[in-house]
């Protein structure tokens, strides 16, 4: 690989930035796809997507209407969880910023709320108020119990730009249920969509068609199989950042029909030459969004000569496998500051560069690549509960 990089490089593969509304900027462009499941509005940069009681694959879609966050600054939504049911993803959108505070079962009581995570271990992004849309889906582990018929209740928390409650707030939301008997098989629809033209790029193509058999070799010792296809957009190949304000992927996300994890490939990511790629959520929407998608750079993956070899395809692939990871619902094993794990039960919670890289450098959604100046190590392996976190989602049919 020809990069500028150190003899051990603990290089961000990912990450999930904050861009303040109207930060971002992107010129109108057009995909050749035009499948959706329905219509939908979107409040401060989100969307709802699918018709009325909409049933697409193991999917079920419904409107959960519109709720006011009254006095205490927290909306709630009753979610109608029928037989069957394995798993919903709760997707809300407005004028304020929004997070998820907590989850209560049709008994009342409390599954999950924001303060069990407000320490070491990271289960969602979609507990903190990160933008004008959140996502979230349950149950997430092996380890959480599974969903049982009736009304469950999900609280979402209006907030302003500081994280600050803020009251009497609007809220919409839908929701898509899973239905899946068997959770050690599954097959996830992805679309990969090239930018400002880079599909008459040979080289490109071959590279990202490589990358893309290498993701599925990595999925394929899971249980996952991959169904991708292929389009492409007139929107510039400097990818923003997925958020507020990403009119990109906002443009982008109106064919998406409701079952798709979409993959961005630009040149770019924001203009950084070292940044391989950014999810749009831990995880992110299944529905029009301007963080419905993952962008990832080719020029990252390529190096310098911006000619790919086989290392660096193979790394590219490893990036797309880890960035839909996220997307899907995968925090990182560890963070490169060695302070906090994911909420796995499995996850070795190893302290210092040195145990974390021997316990989990060879991990697929290890937080940076370990590289040489000529060679970045396979990056692959995911542990069992991270292969049933996968498995539980609903991009996972």
């Amino acid at each position: 690989m020809t990069r500028w990089i150190g003899w051990t490089l603990a290089l961000a593969a990912c990450e999930i930035t904050v861009v303040d509304p109207g930060t971002t900027s992107g010129e109108t462009g057009s995909t050749s796809t035009s499948t959706n499941t329905g219509g939908g509005g979107g409040g401060g940069g989100g969307g709802g997507g699918g018709g009325g009681g909409t049933t697409v694959g193991m999917q079920r879609w419904e409107s959960l209407g519109s709720a006011n966050s009254g006095g205490s600054g927290v909306a709630e939504f009753t979610v109608p969880v029928q037989a069957g049911d394995t798993e919903f993803l709760i997707f809300g959108w407005g004028n304020d910023f929004l997070s998820i505070e907590y989850v209560r079962d049709p008994s009342g009581a409390t599954v999950t709320k924001w303060q069990d995570w407000n320490g070491n271990n990271d289960l969602s992004d979609a507990f903190w108020p990160y933008g004008k849309d959140v996502s979230f889906s349950w149950p997430m582990r092996d380890s959480d119990d599974p969903l049982v018929p009736g009304d469950w209740v999900v609280g979402v928390a209006t907030a302003d730009v500081n994280w600050n409650y803020v009251k009497n707030k609007d809220v919409e939301a839908s929701v898509r249920f899973k239905q899946d008997n068997d959770l050690s098989q599954a097959t996830v629809d992805a679309r990969i969509v090239y930018t400002g033209g880079l599909q008459n790029d040979a080289g490109v193509v071959a590279a990202v068609e490589g990358a893309v058999a290498r993701w599925k070799e990595i999925w394929a010792d899971q249980g996952i199989a991959l169904a991708e296809s292929y389009t492409d957009s007139t929107e510039d190949s400097d990818l923003g950042y997925p958020g507020e304000g990403s009119t990109d992927i906002w443009n982008i996300s109106q064919t998406l029909n409701g079952q798709q994890v979409q993959l961005l490939v630009g040149e770019l990511v924001d203009g950084d030459p070292w940044t391989y790629g950014i999810a749009g959520g831990i995880p992110g929407p299944l529905d029009p969004s301007p963080r419905a998608a993952v962008v990832v750079s080719t020029l990252a993956h390529s190096g310098n000569n911006g000619v790919f070899d086989d290392d660096e395809i193979r790394l590219m692939g490893e990036t797309f496998a880890h960035e839909i990871g996220h997307f899907m619902g995968l925090q990182h094993p560890v963070q490169s500051n060695y302070r906090y794990w994911d909420a796995l039960d499995d996850t070795p919670e190893c302290t210092n560069a040195n145990s974390c890289e021997g316990d989990l450098g060879d991990n697929l959604m290890f937080p940076y690549s370990l590289c040489s100046f000529s060679y970045c190590e396979p990056q692959y392996k995911l542990t069992a509960d991270q292969a049933g976190q996968l498995h539980l989602t609903g991009a996972a049919l």
